[in-house]
């Protein structure tokens, strides 16, 4: 309420950081040219139940994904670190995706989800090095990874369903870019991608079909 935008999720990311498993959540306001922004909660993970459950715990760095369809928060991550030197054969790791609800800021400044609140875990083949980020949209999740000039761990782009638990979409970006692709945010018919530099990239792809066709732009 009253807030200039939506709630912004802002994932931390960084391996060995203290707040590594923690979704900060942002209001920012606008007035005039001044925006100024305020966090008004935090999500942690706390992974301490997770096998009791018979739950699959996570390496670590989960990337937070609000689901704004379906109103639910998925943590994005893998069964271990996945760059080539500590994962190696494909074969050795999983992608996960831990389904929570979406926290309500009046359950307070400060959440912490357990294993007794994970609605549901997603586990899809690993086929891609270097998790960078992605969004989600009605239960698909659109995610990027790679890094640029890298012949082991190229760019491209997943799309996973979490109904169905498996790999729907493809994308080699390496002829398209030359960037580190960094983040994806997907607005109608088209998805744009970040890199680590001026680029953003425009791809688009037929609605309600499982392709993607990529447009340099």
């Amino acid at each position: 309420k009253d807030a200039t935008y939506p709630l912004l999720y802002v994932t931390v990311g960084k391996k060995g950081d203290l707040e590594e498993y923690t979704c900060n959540v942002e209001s920012i306001t606008r007035k005039d040219t001044t925006f100024t922004s305020e966090r008004v909660q935090t999500i942690t993970l706390d992974q301490s139940g997770f096998t009791a459950k018979g739950l699959q715990p996570i390496w670590g760095c989960p990337n937070w994904l609000v689901d704004k369809e379906r109103k639910n928060l998925w943590a994005f991550s893998a069964i271990k670190r996945t760059l080539a030197s500590t994962t190696g054969d494909f074969s050795t790791n999983k992608y996960l995706a831990l389904k929570f609800r979406l926290p309500a800021l009046s359950e307070g400044s400060a959440i912490t989800l357990t294993a007794a609140d994970v609605l549901e875990e997603a586990v899809f083949p690993f086929d891609a090095y270097a998790t960078q980020g992605g969004c989600i949209q009605n239960g698909k999740i659109y995610y990027a990874f790679g890094f640029a000039n890298n012949t082991v761990s190229p760019q491209k782009i997943r799309v996973y369903d979490t109904d169905a638990q498996k790999i729907i979409g493809r994308i080699e970006l390496q002829q398209y870019i030359t960037e580190e692709p960094e983040d994806i945010v997907i607005s109608g018919s088209k998805l744009f991608l970040n890199t680590n530099s001026a680029k953003i990239y425009q791809l688009t792809f037929p609605t309600g079909t499982l392709g993607i066709h990529a447009v340099k732009r």
